[in-house]
C-alpha cells in the first residue's frame, strides 16, 4: 500500500477498519519529518503484502484538526494504532525507529 497522504476523518477510517495503523504527523517545512518520511517508506515495504496494517501521514498544517484530535504536540510524531488504540508513539527521529517500527508491527499483526 506504501504511505498514504490522508485526512482526519480518512485516519479515523483506516483505524476502524485495519488491524494495525501507523500514522505519521508532519509539515512540509519540517526538516525533520523528511527522514520519518524515508523511514516509514522503507518500514512500509516490508508490510506491503500485508493487508491489516496501513501507513498513514497528516500534513498538520493542511488538517490542523489533527493536532487536537490525535494530541500531537510536536513534530515529527508517529503513532501506532492497534484496532483503534495508541499503542506506542514517537516524536522527533528516535535513532531506531525502522527496527522498533518493525518489531512493533509485526508483533501486532
Amino acid at each position: 500500500m506504501g504511505l498514504l497522504d490522508v485526512s482526519v476523518e480518512q485516519a479515523e477510517n483506516y483505524l476502524r477498519s485495519m488491524r494495525v495503523v501507523v500514522l505519521d504527523f508532519y509539515a512540509e517545512w519540517c526538516i525533520p519529518c523528511k527522514a520519518v518520511e524515508e523511514v516509514l517508506d522503507q518500514v512500509s515495504k516490508a508490510f506491503r503484502s500485508s493487508t491489516d496494517v496501513a501507513f498513514l501521514r497528516i500534513d498538520v498544517d493542511r488538517d490542523k484538526r489533527a493536532v487536537e484530535r490525535f494530541e500531537v504536540y510536536g513534530l515529527p510524531t508517529v503513532i501506532v494504532f492497534q484496532k483503534g488504540l495508541e499503542v506506542r508513539r514517537f516524536t522527533g527521529v528516535p535513532r531506531n525507529l525502522a527496527i522498533e517500527l518493525a518489531k512493533l508491527i509485526k508483533s501486532l499483526s
